[in-house]
This record gives C-alpha cells, sequence and structure tokens, in this order.
C-alpha cells in the first residue's frame, strides 16, 4: 500500500504535441495543439494546481531512532504506524495512545494502554506478540511490536481457506491460549483481525488491549467474579460479532469467553461465514444468547462436537480449557 499522499506521473516531451490538456481560469481542461511556449505554461499551471489539490504531508510522533513510514490505523483511542527501527534495521510496528490534556482519551484508556504493555511483557510464546520497545513522548505513549505485511487472519478467511489450514491456524491459536490463561489472563477480544500472520504461516496474538486477570476460583459458579482490572461487570467490551454471552451481558468472565471467540473463528474458518449474524449490534448480541449453534454441513459434520463445546450458551458447559479443546481435535484424528 503506497502511503497517502504519493502520486504517479509521466514525463510530457518538449516542442508541439497533439492531445495536450490546456487548462483555463475555471480549472476546466480541453485537449487541443500547444506550442512550445504554451505548452511549458500550461505544465506549469498544471504543477500549481497538482500541488493544491495534493492533501499537505503527514505529521508523524518524533521518536529517537524510529523513521515513521505509514499510518495502518487511526481511531479515538489509539493510532497505530509503520516505522524502520535503526537499531533492529527492520520495520516494526509502534502502537501509541495520545496524553496530556489535549488528549481525547481519559486517564482510564491510558492506564489500559500501559496495562497492555505489562502484559506483553510478561507473555513469551512464539504465537504472542513481541515487545521490543516502549516509552513515552511529549504528549503520547507508545509501544514498538513486530510488524506484520502478510496481514490478518481477516483477509485470510477472506480468501477461503482449506480444511487443514483451519485446523491448523485452530491449533496454534488455541496453543497460545494455553500459555496466556496459565498466566491467569483472559485475552477478551479475541477475532481475526486480532490474530496477525507471519510470512511462514504462523499465527501471532496481537492487541492484548482488553486482556484481565482472573481467579481460577471464578471457575465455580458459586463463587464471586476474582477478576481485578479496568473494566467491571455490567461494561461490554469486545467485539460483536467474537464475544461471549456472558461478555455480551457484562457478566463476570473467565478464561471460557476466550474459547467461545476462538469456537466463532474456526467455524468461520472452516465454512467462510460466522455463526451468528444479525442487522445490528443488538440483534448480534441477542443471536449470541439465544440463537442455537448452527450446524456444519455434511463434509465438515466430524467437527461439529468440538464446535459445540466451544459454543455452549452456558460457560459451563464449554471446554474448561483451551487444552481440553485440543485433546478433543486430537482424538478426531484430523
Amino acid at each position: 500500500m503506497q502511503p497517502a499522499g504519493w502520486v504517479g506521473g509521466r514525463a510530457i516531451g518538449p516542442g508541439r504535441q497533439t492531445g495536450w490538456m490546456r487548462f483555463n481560469a475555471s480549472g476546466s481542461r480541453r485537449p487541443g495543439n500547444v506550442s512550445t511556449i504554451g505548452g511549458a505554461h500550461a505544465m506549469r499551471e498544471a504543477k500549481i494546481k497538482t500541488a493544491v489539490r495534493q492533501p499537505p504531508p503527514q505529521r508523524f510522533p518524533a521518536i529517537p531512532g524510529y523513521r515513521f513510514l505509514q499510518t495502518i490505523a487511526r481511531s479515538q483511542k489509539s493510532e497505530v504506524y509503520v516505522a524502520y527501527s535503526e537499531e533492529l534495521a527492520q520495520n516494526v510496528a509502534i502502537k501509541l495512545v495520545r496524553t496530556g490534556p489535549q488528549a481525547s482519551t481519559g486517564r482510564g484508556e491510558e492506564a489500559r494502554f500501559e496495562r497492555e504493555r505489562e502484559v506483553l511483557m510478561s507473555l513469551r510464546h512464539p504465537a504472542i506478540v513481541d515487545v521490543y520497545d516502549w516509552g513515552r513522548g511529549s504528549d503520547f505513549r507508545y509501544i514498538v511490536t513486530e510488524y506484520f505485511p502478510s496481514g490478518s487472519l481477516e483477509l485470510r478467511i477472506r480468501n477461503l481457506m482449506t480444511v487443514r489450514d483451519s485446523v491448523d491456524i485452530f491449533v496454534q491459536i488455541a496453543g497460545a491460549l494455553v500459555v496466556v490463561h496459565n498466566a491467569g489472563l483472559c485475552h477478551r477480544d479475541l477475532k481475526p483481525a486480532n490474530v496477525m500472520m507471519r510470512a511462514d504461516g504462523r499465527v501471532v496474538l496481537i492487541d492484548f488491549g482488553l486482556a484481565k486477570a482472573w481467579d481460577r476460583g471464578a471457575m465455580d459458579p458459586a463463587s464471586s467474579d476474582g477478576a481485578t482490572d479496568l473494566t467491571h461487570a455490567g461494561e461490554v467490551r469486545g467485539s460483536p460479532y467474537y464475544i461471549s454471552p456472558e461478555q455480551a451481558q457484562g457478566e463476570p468472565v473467565d478464561q471460557r469467553c476466550d474459547l467461545y471467540s476462538l469456537g466463532v473463528m474456526f467455524y468461520e474458518m472452516l465454512t467462510g461465514r460466522r455463526p451468528f449474524a444479525g442487522k445490528s449490534v443488538i440483534a448480534i448480541l441477542h443471536a449470541h444468547r439465544s440463537a442455537p449453534i448452527p450446524r456444519l454441513p455434511d463434509e465438515l459434520a466430524r467437527f461439529q462436537n468440538l464446535i459445540d463445546g466451544l459454543l455452549a450458551k452456558d460457560p459451563a458447559e464449554r471446554f474448561p480449557t483451551a487444552a481440553s479443546a485440543l485433546a478433543e481435535l486430537a482424538r478426531m484424528k484430523v
């Protein structure tokens, strides 16, 4: 993808040229023969108009040791860029959140950003994104991580996937979740856009901004929510198509909410469509809570028990751990 503001063009030779474009005061154009002097004037005027129409050059943050190349994404909460690291001699991704009195984000978002950095620093696994660097500027905090030019699983699903590839990626994601959950965390925003692809086909989980610590005692329905973080019971955060029923209702969650999201993703990888849909966010959330688990087509029916164990509405009826879901897949000998 070329950065915004790049324009292609071709040289125009000197002398009389049939088909050159004349520019008048109103900015309209009409073809015709142009003399050398007239052509030069037209070319100058064209350059002026082109320059006026071009957007102003993008202003990037200034971080010593990094040369910013392109904006990947921007929202009210954060910004993500591609930059060249002088120390690593490679492109990296830089995620930052604005701070200070002019920032549109509150202190809660800044605290979540810092929490995400701490979470990533505590996890080590080939399928979990590495942090290369972090720090703060005059009005922002930033995290530097690996850059993934191959894109995300979201793009891979759009291009359709084989059953073999779907199973392979399921195993990789579940393996990463074993590490995350053993650290006492749940991701809470697992979706294809947060699963990046390396060139060799390996996957990497990113965006732990909603990651939440959970107490293993929360696995007992009689226990209270042992999770402690920057969100609270009753607050709904996550992606509508991939959110678990309990998370959609703002209830306490544990690692089983990630297993539900993994089940949604696995169904989508196998079939090319999401298991639950709706014409509005409310309708989608209602489907997660009430719609029956869809049946797989006959050629994929061997995966139905696995899907049922991941997409159960009641967390108590789901696989208790990612390892148990992997064990079920192993028993299928696919």
